[in-house]
C-alpha cells in the first residue's frame, strides 16, 4: 500500500500503511522541501538508537526565534507501540501544508501561529513494536514530577526526554497535546495528584475543560464512549508520575493535555482513515485555540521593550512569566481582566 502525499493512493491500494522510520523521514523531508515557504524540518535530537526525533515547524514566518506568534506543540508515539497518533500527525501536516493559501481557515491559522508537529518521540520503540525506548525506559514516567521527583533538571534522564525538555526550553508552547493509545479520551491535568477542590486543580482548569469538551464533542467515538462524554482527569483514571503532561503544565507554563486516540494500541492500517475522520476537526480546532486569547507587546513610555513580565488573567489562578516582551496567553472566550507586572514598574490592569 504505497501512498504519494500529493497524488493519493497507488493503483490497487485501498489504504495507506504505517510509516516506518525510513518512510517517516522521507515523508517529512518531502513535505519540508515542497512547502519550504512555510515548513521546515528539524530534529530535537537523536535517540538512544541514533534516530532523529523529527519535527515540522509550520509557520508563515521563517525565523525560529520569532516570538511574535503563539506556539503550539503536538507530540505523538511517545510509547512506541501506540501508533495512531504518529499517522495522524502525518495526515495533519499534509492538511495544513496543502490547504495553506486555498483554505481561509487553514491560512489564517498558519498566518497567526507557529505549529510544531513531532510524529514520533520514540522512533526506536516504534521500530521494535514496543512501549519503551532502547534503554527499556517508559518515557512517560521519565519527566520531573512535582510530587515525587521535584527536580526540574534533565540530569539522569533518558536522551529522548532530555531532547524534549530542551525543545521546551527553546520555545514557550502555549498549548500542547501528547497523543497516546489504549483508550479513547481527552485526559486533563493532573495525572500525579488528585483533582479535588478547586485549589488543587490545574490553574487553567476552566479553560482546559472548554478545550477538552471541544475536542471530545467533535470526535464521535470519544464523545459517545467511556468516561464523562470522553473527558477525564488523569489521576482519577489512574495515577501517572513523571509524565510529560504534568511536567509541561507545571514547570513550563504550558496548557498540556494527553489524548488517547484508539482502544487498540496498534490497529490495522485499514482503520487509520476512520481515525483521521474522527479526529481531523478536533485537531484543527485545538490548534486554533493557540491563537485565541490575549496578545500583547510590552513596552515602556519610551517604546523600549519590557522583558521579564508576568501576566495574570481573572479566569485563571496561574501567573505566567514571559522571557520576551511579546506575550501570548490563551484564555476563555469573552472579556478578560488582565494584570501585567514587571520589575521596576507598577502593575497595569487592562
Amino acid at each position: 500500500q504505497v501512498y504519494d502525499s500529493m497524488h493519493g493512493f497507488a493503483e490497487g491500494a485501498s489504504f495507506e500503511d504505517y510509516h516506518n522510520y525510513a518512510a517517516l523521514t522521507s515523508e517529512l523531508q518531502g513535505l519540508a522541501t515542497q512547502f519550504n515557504n512555510i515548513a521546515e524540518l528539524k530534529s530535537a535530537g537523536r535517540t538512544v538508537g541514533n534516530r532523529e526525533q523529527w519535527y515540522l515547524e509550520i509557520s508563515d514566518r521563517a525565523d525560529d526565534t520569532d516570538d511574535s506568534e503563539p506556539k503550539v506543540l503536538y507530540i505523538a508515539n511517545m510509547h512506541g507501540d501506540e501508533v495512531v497518533g504518529r499517522e495522524m500527525m502525518i495526515y495533519l501536516s499534509r492538511l495544513l501544508l496543502t490547504q495553506y493559501g486555498t483554505s481561509e481557515r487553514i491560512s489564517d491559522l498558519i498566518n497567526n501561529s507557529k505549529v510544531y508537529i513531532m510524529p514520533s518521540m520514540n522512533p526506536d520503540g516504534f521500530e521494535a513494536r514496543r512501549r519503551f525506548n532502547n534503554s527499556g525506559s517508559d518515557l512517560n514516567r521519565d519527566f520531573p514530577d512535582f510530587t515525587s521527583d521535584p527536580n526540574d533538571s534533565p540530569a539522569g534522564r533518558q536522551v529522548e526526554t532530555k531532547n524534549v525538555m530542551a525543545l521546551h526550553d527553546q520555545h514557550h508552547f502555549q498549548v500542547a497535546i501528547n497523543f497516546h493509545g489504549g483508550a479513547v479520551c481527552f485526559n486533563m491535568p493532573w495525572d500525579t495528584t488528585a483533582n479535588g477542590p478547586n485549589d488543587e486543580r490545574f490553574g487553567d482548569d476552566a479553560l482546559m475543560q472548554v478545550l477538552a469538551r471541544e475536542y471530545a464533542d467533535a470526535n464521535n467515538e470519544m464523545r459517545n464512549g467511556d468516561f464523562d462524554r470522553g473527558v477525564t482527569y488523569g489521576y482519577e483514571w489512574y495515577e501517572v508520575d513523571g509524565g510529560m503532561q504534568d511536567w509541561a503544565s507545571h514547570y513550563r507554563q504550558s496548557i498540556h493535555a494527553t489524548v488517547e486516540l484508539s482502544s487498540p494500541k496498534w490497529p490495522a492500517a485499514s482503520q487509520l482513515n476512520a481515525y483521521w475522520q474522527d479526529n481531523q476537526e478536533s485537531l484543527v480546532r485545538y490548534l486554533e485555540r493557540s491563537v485565541e486569547g490575549v496578545h500583547l507587546e510590552l513596552v515602556d513610555s519610551s517604546g523600549a521593550p519590557v522583558q521579564g513580565a508576568t501576566i495574570a488573567v481573572a479566569s485563571s489562578t496561574r501567573t505566567i512569566a514571559y522571557a520576551t516582551n511579546l506575550v501570548h496567553r490563551v484564555t476563555l472566550p469573552g472579556a478578560q481582566s488582565v494584570t501585567v507586572s514587571a520589575p521596576g514598574f507598577a502593575p497595569k490592569q487592562v
